[in-house]
């Protein structure tokens, strides 16, 4: 990532998980920056969806399209396909985390992103987290202002004891209502990793995140949920199934599938 540039990145891990140049990796492969992150406040995973290329959020129940967590899969859709959910350094995580603790997001479409680690045929999304680094030392500290109360602050500091070791911490809080009455956003976070060069040719590194968010918030789509009891079919007790109960306006859920 150090040798991204602005918004253009130089380099993938895709194939192989070696550096490799993105002109010479044979995939559809697409980079969203961390100066594009800042440059435009995304601030989680699920918000750069909005700018990459050929994958996005369906407008599906809550709790797909929200944490991608469902049980059937991914809610994120690439190239009309839906895929397996996030990863993070190329290992299976599947919610929607937050940029705070990230360097880039990686994006690879189509087939040959099975080359890349647990993926569909759709493709994948990586988040790739900051690493601490002995060459040098520095810091920044960031605080966001919003509409309907939203207050972010952000801290990065990495400090290199030596040529060989370093540590990294970022800092997390963010608070946020919606336009909506009683919704909310909540997020802390606290994400430490560790360099140590043990040898030229051999690096031990660590990370440690603790991340908490509390979010409260209605459905993203309206459904006319009427029932459709034809007045006379009674059951004792909720069941499983029941024959032809939605004609009869007894399905499961105690309404009609239909509007």
């Amino acid at each position: 990532a150090d040798k991204d540039e602005g918004f253009v990145a130089a380099s993938s891990l895709a194939g192989g998980r070696m550096k490799t140049d993105l002109k010479d990796t044979p995939l559809a492969y697409s980079v969203i920056t961390r100066d594009f992150i800042d440059a435009l406040n995304l601030f989680d995973t699920e918000e750069a969806l909005t700018w990459s290329v050929g994958a996005y959020m369906p407008y599906t129940d809550v709790a797909n399209y929200r944490y991608f967590n469902n049980e059937t899969g991914s809610s994120i859709i690439s190239r009309g396909i839906q895929t397996v959910r996030p990863q993070r350094n190329y290992f299976l995580l599947g919610v929607n985390t937050d940029t705070y603790s990230e360097e880039r997001i990686d994006f690879a479409r189509g087939p040959n992103a099975l080359l890349i680690g647990t993926t569909g045929l759709g493709g994948s999304v990586v988040t790739m987290t900051k690493r601490a680094r002995p060459d040098r030392t520095f810091g920044s500290y960031t605080m966001t202002f919003g509409s309907w109360d939203k207050v972010r602050a952000a801290l990065d500091y990495n400090l290199a004891v030596n040529n060989k070791l370093a540590l990294r911490a970022n800092l997390l809080f963010h608070s946020a209502d919606t336009w909506r009455d009683h919704e909310f956003d909540k997020r802390k976070g606290a994400h430490f990793a560790l360099t140590y060069r043990l040898t030229e040719r051999t690096t031990l590194r660590a990370e440690h995140e603790y991340y908490d968010n509390d979010t409260f918030i209605g459905r993203e789509s309206m459904e006319d949920r009427v029932s459709g009891w034809d007045g006379v079919t009674v059951v004792p007790a909720p069941t499983a199934s029941n024959a032809n109960s939605t004609a009869l306006g007894l399905p499961r859920l105690g309404y009609s599938t239909a509007p």
